[in-house]
């Protein structure tokens, strides 16, 4: 694939986020009469952290019908995705549990919601990892109505 084909797909996927859909075809209540976790994650999120000095962007959308969407961008790679993952997304109490679906394995995850709101995120990863991964995302992009 050409440098330029690879500018243009990584484009089309950061604009899917904007937009708010993806390719990849629990209902706690967070307080009185307010929205519950799910409908609070429904959008596009984005974290940003520095790791032994590279740099690193998540891009994590949620889609309505249970369908999400992780790209991972970092320095090193430049302006290619490191990581993209395509998957099933439910929430079950305080935990946003994930299958990501290749056409190898079932990857599942589970990642324990610290603080949500409107427009923040923080969130922990803790399926069988010996090292605690903590996220802050921003939403970037909310649901249309």
């Amino acid at each position: 694939m050409k440098k330029t084909d690879k500018i243009f797909v990584l484009s089309g996927l950061l604009m899917m986020f904007v937009l708010g859909s993806t390719p990849c075809a629990a209902e706690e209540k967070t307080g009185n009469g307010s929205k519950s976790v799910r409908e609070l994650l429904i959008g596009s999120w984005h974290s940003e952290s520095i790791d032994s000095n590279i740099k690193s962007d998540l891009y994590w959308h949620f889609n309505e019908d249970g369908t999400e969407q992780l790209i991972s961008i970092s320095d090193k790679d430049k302006i290619y995705p490191s990581d993209v993952s395509c998957g099933k997304w439910t929430v079950d109490g305080n935990t946003i549990k994930t299958v990501t679906l290749s056409q190898k394995e079932k990857n599942r995850n589970e990642w324990k919601i610290l603080k949500i709101n409107e427009d923040s995120l923080k969130i922990e990863y803790y399926d069988k990892q010996p090292k605690r991964f903590e996220a802050s995302f921003k939403r970037i992009n909310r649901k249309q109505p």
